[in-house]
């Protein structure tokens, strides 16, 4: 099916030639670095090789174009995943590594919420005046979450001067 190519001595145009005559994909207009070309050709070369058994059985081009493929995404997801265990599992992120929901930490983690007025200033009836009646002076910021306040609304209460953070539980 296919003529063997040496990839080191090989010009770029015909490298870009023998990829599109044997990908079976989209072609290939022109290669972005010789890198790039060599590894291509290669990669394509080495899966249909291994399709064919060392030629004892016919391989399509689609075939091995999606034979390459498949091992690209394998290639990515595991260099993407975390390290595992010894045991096989994998490894839990630590504490430190935990954020919060959003792909945020907060900083009010760990920090005890204290209002500075008494009368909801939210508009009833809202998701953010359900928020405000969460909160009691000296109530811990994780405790407030949980029992269903939001933390975007809890910031944005400090910073109009509605609440505190601090480190201690009494104001």
């Amino acid at each position: 099916m296919t003529s063997d190519i040496d990839t080191d001595k090989a010009t770029m145009v015909e490298l870009q030639d023998w990829y599109n005559k044997n990908s079976g994909s989209r072609k290939v207009v022109e290669f972005k670095t010789r890198p790039e070309a060599e590894e291509k050709v290669k990669e394509l070369k080495a899966a249909i090789t291994e399709l064919a058994g060392g030629g004892s059985k016919k391989v399509t081009k689609k075939v091995a174009v999606r034979e390459a493929k498949k091992a690209e995404k394998v290639a990515k997801k595991s260099a993407k995943a975390p390290a595992a265990k010894k045991d096989g599992k994998k490894a839990a992120k630590s504490s430190t590594e935990k954020k919060a929901p959003g792909g945020k930490s907060s900083s009010l983690k760990g920090k005890y919420i204290h209002k500075l007025v008494k009368e909801n200033p939210r508009r009833p009836n809202t998701i953010a005046g359900k928020t405000w009646e969460t909160f009691r002076s000296g109530t811990k910021y994780e405790d407030i979450l949980a029992a269903g306040g939001r933390g975007k609304d809890v910031a944005w209460d400090i910073k109009h001067g509605y609440l505190k953070a601090s480190d201690s539980r009494t104001a």
